[in-house]
C-alpha cells in the first residue's frame, strides 16, 4: 500500500492540526487539566507487535491515549491489515503527525491509523462540510462521532472523547476502492468500536 505514503493526509487533514485551530473537525485546544502523557493503569494488550508504546508528543498531552498498544495484531489481521507495517505516527513526518500521537498500518485495501490528539470532542458537534455525512455513533458504550469524507475523498473517522482529548481512528482506502466510491466506515466503525473500551 505504498501508494498511500505518497498521498500523505486525506482531505479531512486529520493528522495535520495546528495549535489553536479546528483542522477538519479536531479541535487542538489545550485544557486545563491534563493527565500524564503516556502513563497507564490497565494491564498491556497481548499480542502487540512493536512499536508497544508511541512515541512521545509534547504536543499531544490531554489524554493517555496509545493507539500504538490498542491494537492487537490478530486483530490488525482480521482488518485485512499486514501487523508488519505498522508504524508510529512520528516515524511518518510526510503525513503531518506532528500534532498527534499513535500508530498506523497498511493493508492492500486501506491504511488504518489509530491516535489521540488534543482537543474537545464538542468541537464535532459543529458543522462542518469537510465531511458528507457527519453523525453522532455509539461504538459499544461510548458515544462518538463517525464522519465520511466529503467527495472527492473516501477517507473515514471515528472519534471519541478520551480524558480531555479525543481518541481516533481514520481510515484511507486505497486508489482502487476511492476510484470505486468504496465507503469504508463499516470498517472504521468495527475498528473503533473493538477499541473503545481501551480507550481511557
Amino acid at each position: 500500500m505504498k501508494h498511500l505514503a505518497v498521498v500523505g493526509l486525506s482531505a479531512s487533514g486529520l493528522l495535520a492540526a495546528a495549535c489553536g485551530l479546528t483542522t477538519d473537525g479536531i479541535a487542538t485546544t489545550a485544557s486545563s487539566s491534563k493527565p500524564s502523557p503516556l502513563s497507564t493503569s490497565a494491564a498491556p494488550l497481548t499480542g502487540v507487535s512493536a512499536p508497544t508504546t508511541a512515541a512521545a508528543n509534547p504536543r499531544v498531552t490531554d489524554t493517555t491515549f496509545d493507539g500504538c498498544a490498542s491494537v492487537t495484531d490478530a486483530e490488525a489481521t482480521s482488518w485485512e491489515l499486514d501487523p508488519a507495517s505498522k508504524t508510529d505516527t512520528k516515524d511518518r513526518s510526510t503525513l503531518g503527525a506532528e500534532n498527534v500521537r499513535g500508530c498506523l498500518w497498511d493493508g492492500d485495501k486501506w491504511q488504518v491509523r489509530v491516535y489521540s490528539v488534543n482537543g474537545s470532542i464538542t468541537q464535532w458537534e459543529k458543522p462542518n462540510p469537510d465531511f458528507d455525512p457527519k453523525t453522532q455513533f455509539q461504538f459499544g458504550t461510548r458515544q462518538g462521532w463517525l464522519a465520511h469524507d466529503a467527495p472527492p475523498k473516501h477517507d473515514c473517522t471515528a472519534v471519541v472523547a478520551s480524558e480531555h482529548g479525543i481518541a481516533a481512528v481514520q481510515v484511507i482506502p486505497s486508489t482502487a476502492l476511492e476510484d470505486a466510491n468504496t465507503n469504508v466506515c463499516p470498517i472504521t466503525q468495527k475498528i473503533m468500536t473493538t477499541i473503545a473500551p481501551r480507550i481511557p
